[in-house]
């Protein structure tokens, strides 16, 4: 049966992020591993978040709750403070991420018989400097602070100020969650055959390996759709 690329999230985070990412770092991507038509990803893809919703609109559940749903040890950080761990604790943080998202992928594949072959991915991304971010950000536009019901206009001035007072710190504290504001750090695989891949270092590299693994991949899938 065919191969996948299998992550957690990976069609609302990893993807979208490693793509606009891509262009970011002037690296070079796969046209034919992006969404057609702007939305729909191929099927070489698989998303256990995804699966697990079945359809269900608006769900969500992080890969540690998952985890523990399925009587699983769960996650063992947070991948917000990736960027500040040694290297050592990132590459048993980075592991172990894998490795829980292989138990829950393999509880679906049990079950469903999705595919004989997979490769495991999961990305970690560090904020670039505060600098930085503060020179990419928006200039705080008062016009789009959400006053809700409020009528008082002392207190409507109250809420405008308290959020232009944290407008930049709310956006240095996600920056990790957007390409824009981060740079891809590390980026680990399980492939098929078990052996434990973890890429550390300079964003563009990392990136195109990969676009390289998934272009393997799809290969791979390729082949057994003609075989079929």
């Amino acid at each position: 049966m065919s191969h996948r690329i299998v992550g957690h999230n990976i069609k609302g985070f990893d993807l979208p992020y490693l793509i606009r990412s891509t262009m970011l770092n002037k690296a070079k991507g796969e046209l034919h591993l992006t969404p057609a038509r702007g939305k729909f990803w191929p099927d070489l893809f698989h998303c256990t978040m995804e699966f697990e919703g079945a359809g269900e609109y608006g769900f969500r559940v992080s890969l540690d709750n998952l985890a523990k749903q399925y009587g699983l040890d769960g996650k063992n950080g947070n991948g917000k403070l990736f960027y500040t761990y040694s290297r050592a604790e990132q590459e048993d943080y980075l592991e172990n991420d894998l490795k829980v998202t292989r138990a829950i992928f393999e509880r679906q594949n049990y079950s469903f018989n999705i595919c004989d072959n997979y490769t495991i991915v999961d990305i970690e991304t560090a904020p670039k400097s505060e600098a930085e971010i503060m020179a990419l950000a928006p200039e705080f536009n008062a016009d789009k602070v959400k006053v809700g019901n409020l009528k008082d206009p002392a207190k409507i001035e109250e809420k405008i100020e308290t959020a232009r007072e944290s407008h930049y710190d709310d956006i240095i504290d996600k920056a990790a969650l957007y390409a824009k504001y981060s740079n891809p750090v590390a980026i680990g695989y399980i492939h098929h055959d078990g052996n434990i891949e973890m890429d550390f270092g300079e964003p563009k590299k990392l990136i195109e390996r990969f676009w390289e693994v998934s272009g393997h991949v799809w290969g791979q899938w390729q082949a057994d759709r003609n075989l079929a």
